[in-house]
């Protein structure tokens, strides 16, 4: 993610050799690890790290969301679905919420509306193929 003073907050994964996947983070200046999960597949691990993120907007991570939203999400993940998932649970009650909903136009009540519209105009990302398919989130309350 890219702010547009120049802020950045980058997160990336590394699959070690026992299957175990580590993430790390940085905003560029402070790099982090900031959890390992072992799960069967590598998209179910970044599906249950990213619910996780979200859920706690960072906080589980020793990291908070905070401020405006980005101007710029770039991701190599193709289920618009989950993204836009996530970011409704990450931006929920903040100040990107508001952001989001401002830079939409004509009223949004609905937050995923919102983050759709918003998503369209600010992800970077490969365009879904026609073998994408939408994953079911790890927790249905979520």
């Amino acid at each position: 993610m890219q702010w547009p003073a120049g802020e950045r907050w980058e997160a990336w994964v590394t699959t070690l050799p026992a299957n175990i996947h580590v993430y790390f983070d940085t905003d560029g200046t402070e790099h982090r690890l900031l959890a390992s999960v072992k799960r069967g597949s590598a998209m179910e691990a970044d599906r249950f790290f990213l619910e996780l993120l979200a859920e706690s907007r960072g906080l589980h991570f020793g990291i908070e969301m905070s401020g405006g939203a980005p101007s710029r999400v770039r991701t190599i993940i193709d289920d618009r679905g989950l993204m836009a998932d996530v970011l409704v649970d990450l931006f929920e009650g903040t100040d990107a919420e508001a952001d989001v909903r401002a830079s939409v136009d004509g009223p949004a009540s609905d937050l995923r509306v919102a983050v759709d519209a918003w998503l369209s105009s600010v992800l970077l990302a490969p365009a879904p193929s026609s073998r994408s398919k939408s994953y079911p989130r790890f927790r249905a309350d979520l």
